[in-house]
């Protein structure tokens, strides 16, 4: 799992060319998270619920979070550097711009059509980043 999902995520990261507009920038980024929170949705739900039983699957299956969180803390760390963004943890404004689509995509995966809205991924990914990036400018 480690493995598979660590270089898997990381070569598709670096992949996004992360070097224009802010919004457009993170709103790759945000398509890039909805697509693999949805992939991995069922399989997320699964660890989720396992993982209280196997302390050593916590472990492995933090590691994928854990370093996208950590290129996108560098990419917002970036922009702050620039004087484009404000200056805030940028550990704690990744974790946030993630915590939009894995909330998400926990609450579907769990409660399916109850937590679904009418916006497509699409749209609602566009909302999610134009709150994140609204938040964020200077």
């Amino acid at each position: 799992i480690n493995q598979k999902a660590t270089q898997t995520d990381a070569d598709e990261f670096l992949s996004l060319n992360l070097e224009g507009d802010y919004r457009e920038d993170m709103l790759r980024l945000g398509r890039f998270m909805m697509r693999i929170m949805q992939e991995r949705r069922d399989g997320m739900r699964l660890i989720l619920c396992e993982a209280a039983h196997f302390p050593e699957l916590q472990e492995v299956v933090g590691q994928a979070p854990l370093q996208l969180r950590d290129m996108i803390a560098n990419y917002l760390q970036q922009r702050i550097d620039a004087g484009d963004i404000v200056s805030r943890d940028p550990q704690v404004m990744a974790q946030g711009f993630l915590g939009f689509f894995f909330s998400y995509s926990i609450a579907f995966g769990f409660l399916d059509q109850t937590m679904a809205l009418e916006s497509s991924l699409d749209e609602m990914t566009a909302e999610f980043v134009d709150l994140f990036v609204q938040g964020t400018l200077l």
